[in-house]
């Protein structure tokens, strides 16, 4: 025989369905317990003889059996077994429930079992529990990024629709700033030709001089000057003296500072011509500004305006990741879950309640 009161060890663990189900003499399907009345357990109630075993020892519940010769008879009318009344101490029936719940030690405990191993509040877990808010149980990760790539694109369209034809206004106005800076350049550009033309023509003509002048005086060597030599009001030897070669490097000179007095005027032109060319663009560049800025700020504010709307929703979807491989449980009030069970019903999955948790 075993000996109960003689033990080394003892272990608790939690059985599964199936293991109720085989140790189970019954199922309780009533809440009463006694009828107040007979003062007899209710049938199929929290004390009824028929699972858990006869309240008085051989003897079934409607009387039919009595006695010990009747042991271990199963009554035909009333289902009771003839046995001890001791019995009711050993035997166990069972509950199927209609839906999960959670135990309350486990639950509301200190500290929380359930709130430790899901890592969220008690009082959030308690909600939960009670059927106060959502947890997500499920997240479709392909689906969210699918999701969140046609929020972007709604909140883009949802833009366009709000500015209107503001955006064309802008774009048309750029346009034609920039067809009238390409005119300012061309003109620059044509100018910069002008003067390279002025520049090559003037050179041509001061080296035609300088030519004719060198070849006068080399035809003149060893001869003495009547009157002053100069080159474009630049002196090139006093009256009285000899040609020499000495002569005609200083005519070399005097060319050489010619021809740059022309190339420092004709630079000097050019950048006028560029200063005043920039000064007009720079013009039209702020006239344009000028005109643009309301027209961009109120774009600014449409924009700002639709990102704030869509904010909370994409901030949702960009946090939302799967409580089994984030070990994060997202939990939602029920406007919420409606709100975004109507948008991104295919994204994810959530419940309320024990089966849930």
């Amino acid at each position: 025989m075993l000996e109960v009161n003689d033990f080394n060890a003892i272990r608790l663990s939690l059985a599964s369905p199936s293991q109720i189900r085989s140790w189970s003499y019954g199922e309780v399907t009533k809440p009463e317990t006694i009828n107040y009345r007979t003062l007899k357990p209710e049938k199929d109630g929290l004390f009824c003889e028929r699972i858990f075993g006869p309240y008085k020892d051989f003897e079934c519940a409607c009387g039919k059996y009595k006695r010990v010769r009747y042991k271990g008879i199963v009554c035909d009318k009333c289902g009771v077994e003839v046995a001890r009344a001791k019995v009711r101490r050993e035997r166990m029936g069972h509950i199927s429930l209609a839906a999960p719940v959670t135990h309350i030690w486990f639950a509301k405990g200190v500290p929380s079992r359930l709130g430790l191993l899901l890592d969220i509040a008690p009082r959030t877990l308690e909600r939960v529990v009670y059927f106060a808010q959502y947890v997500v149980t499920e997240v479709h990760e392909e689906a969210r990024k699918h999701a969140l790539e046609l929020l972007l694109a709604e909140i883009d369209g949802e833009v366009s629709r709000r500015q209107g034809d503001l955006g064309n206004r802008i774009t048309l106005r750029e346009q034609m700033l920039s067809h009238e800076l390409g005119e300012i350049a061309q003109r620059k550009e044509a100018q910069h030709k002008e003067a390279d033309d002025e520049l090559a023509s003037q050179i041509d003509a001061v080296m035609g001089e300088a030519k004719a002048m060198e070849e006068d005086l080399q035809s003149r060597l060893g001869e003495k000057l009547r009157g002053k030599l100069t080159f474009r009001d630049e002196a090139v030897a006093q009256r009285g003296e000899e040609i020499t070669r000495e002569t005609i490097k200083a005519l070399k000179d005097a060319t050489r500072a010619a021809v740059n007095s022309v190339e420092e005027g004709i630079a000097s032109k050019k950048a006028d011509v560029s200063l005043m060319a920039d000064a007009a663009s720079q013009q039209k560049r702020d006239q344009l500004n000028k005109e643009l800025d309301p027209l961009r700020k109120q774009q600014a504010a449409i924009r700002d305006e639709v990102k704030t709307e869509y904010q909370a929703s994409v901030r949702w979807l960009e946090r939302l990741r799967d409580p089994v491989a984030s070990d994060n449980l997202v939990v939602l009030t029920e406007a919420e879950f409606r709100d975004y069970e109507e948008r991104f019903g295919l994204v994810f999955k959530a419940g309320m309640g024990a089966e849930a948790v």
